[in-house]
């Protein structure tokens, strides 16, 4: 997929960026519903959690990054 030139596009890319700068990283919420080693719902916004686990994750190359977000704006632009 060929990356837009669209400002809502370098936004959500630059936040990505951001995120990473900070050192944060998203998780879908499927990580704590299907595994028993979790506890069945997510945390709530604000709490705090303590892990101690290995976990093993993917990180999404530059062009499967582009075709989420352009899923993402194609998806806002239809609805």
């Amino acid at each position: 997929m060929v990356k837009r030139a669209d400002i809502k596009y370098d936004l959500l890319k630059g936040f990505l960026e951001f995120l990473r700068d900070e050192e944060y990283t998203l998780l879908g919420n499927s990580v704590f519903r299907d595994s028993s080693r979790w506890g069945k719902l997510p945390p709530r916004k604000g709490d705090s959690v303590s892990i101690n686990i290995h976990i093993q994750a993917k990180v999404p190359t530059e062009k499967r990054e582009d075709i989420l977000i352009n899923s993402y704006l194609d998806e806002v632009r239809n609805t």
